[in-house]
């Protein structure tokens, strides 16, 4: 991902990354980060205005201290204390089985008069209440708590932002307005907010700056040059409304299913979806070929056992998109086999 944000992190890989998506993590971590980060160090009306708006209306504390990545038991007891949630939907898992007991909420905002623990997903991960609930363990000691969380959409975070932004602009106050500008990029550069991810943000979750742009180059591939290049359409446009929240999807107009897709999934990847119907075995040979091509494994990245039917690619071993146009056109046309 290229400079473009004060609130993106970066960093080379280190040896416990291996096999891990760093590009995913760094969002992730990011947008945590982020989020206190504008509160701590904007104008206290900011964070005052955000407790009046989520939590209560009546509050008025004026003095605030911040923590990110709580690891320690808080030492004062306030007049209320709560967990808030945050994350695109609000699907909270509820289970009965128990939680790590070493939960670590994400960040806190601490005054005289509340308490407020802060727990956040982005993307498909959801909000799990054992994890809340665990959460409380780290007020004081003697701490009253609210017996239910506080559960917020990253959509109505930034609508709060926006509306701060014009009253902050209006005031002159710089720093403000600058910081919650840049969490506002930063938001619609990694499609934080918004029900459907944009493909840029699946394109940012490859781990090299020569993958993503070949997921770029593959993508209009795909869709402006290859000989199928007008049949081809985006899956979740046919099936979800539009909604893109694990992966990019290619599909025939001739067909049903998706024939490749850049996931998230497996650590990230590209995969060919041939169909398990008609082509286990030929996809296992595909990856064979691929594998020897790319002059690496693939399963030695990935110990979840392969889909039937599908092949997989690491851009990040890739040269170039000739190398792997073949095995795109033949997904293709196999997909189509009923």
């Amino acid at each position: 991902m290229e400079y473009s944000n004060i609130f993106n992190y970066y960093r080379g890989q280190i040896k416990k990354d291996n096999g891990v998506n760093i590009g995913t993590k760094q969002i992730e971590n990011n947008v945590k980060k982020a989020l206190i980060n504008v509160l701590e160090h904007s104008n206290d009306l900011l964070t005052l205005n955000f407790i009046r708006t989520f939590i209560d209306c009546n509050n008025n504390g004026h003095t605030f201290n911040y923590l990110y990545e709580v690891g320690r038991k808080l030492k004062e007891t306030t007049p209320r204390a709560l967990v808030i949630g945050i994350a695109e939907t609000m699907d909270l898992i509820d289970t009965k089985s128990e939680y790590n007991n070493n939960t670590r909420p994400d960040g806190a905002i601490l005054t005289d008069s509340i308490s407020i623990l802060i727990e956040t997903k982005t993307g498909t991960d959801q909000l799990y209440a054992p994890q809340l609930e665990g959460h409380k363990k780290t007020f004081a000691k003697g701490q009253i708590v609210d017996d239910q969380p506080v559960l917020i959409l990253w959509k109505e975070i930034k609508e709060f932002f926006n509306i701060q932004f014009e009253y902050f602009k209006s005031t002159n106050d710089v720093k403000t307005s600058f910081l919650l500008d840049q969490f506002e990029q930063f938001c619609n550069d990694n499609s934080v907010g918004f029900p459907s991810k944009s493909k840029e943000y699946f394109f940012s979750l490859f781990k090299t700056q020569k993958a993503r742009n070949l997921a770029k180059e593959i993508n209009e591939y795909i869709y402006n040059k290859s000989h199928f290049k007008d049949e081809v359409e985006d899956y979740h446009d046919r099936y979800k409304a539009g909604i893109r929240t694990d992966c990019i999807g290619y599909i025939s107009s001739k067909g049903y299913y998706k024939f490749a897709s850049m996931t998230k999934a497996r650590n990230v990847c590209f995969a060919l979806q041939l169909g398990k119907r008609h082509h286990t075995e030929r996809a296992k040979e595909m990856q064979k070929e691929l594998d020897a091509l790319l002059k690496h494994k693939y399963e030695d990245t990935d110990h979840e056992r392969a889909t039937h039917g599908e092949a997989y690619i690491r851009l990040e071993w890739v040269d170039n998109l000739e190398q792997i146009k073949p095995f795109i056109d033949e997904a293709y046309h196999l997909r189509l086999i009923r």
